[in-house]
């Protein structure tokens, strides 16, 4: 659990291959997550997941960017900005996705 504000937490993955659209489309709708695609980064695009409104927090922002040297980047942070603890919500974010992304 990180404190700071947002609270957050953010891990680099280096997997064998890295996700396509489709994949991350498909586990956002398994999670009940909104999802979109931006055109930013060092790779030129990354996925911006939105985990919802519950009893813990105002919901939390899911970044997966794609790093030059094959990396791929996990950040899940708070949506309220002002929230600086997360009650280890988004660590527990990252587990989840890494759990759905293992081949």
């Amino acid at each position: 659990m990180t404190f700071g504000f947002p609270a957050y937490h953010e891990e680099l993955w280096f997997p064998r291959t890295v996700p396509t659209a489709e994949l991350i489309c498909a586990i956002a709708n398994a999670l009940g997550w909104g999802y979109a695609v931006e055109n930013i980064g060092p790779v030129g695009w990354r996925w911006r997941l939105r985990a919802g409104l519950n009893f813990w927090s105002w919901g939390e922002v899911v970044l997966l960017e794609p790093q030059p040297d094959g990396g791929l980047r996990v950040r899940s942070s708070c949506a309220l900005f002002t929230q600086c603890i997360d009650w280890g919500r988004n660590a527990r974010n990252i587990r989840r996705l890494a759990e759905l992304l293992q081949p």
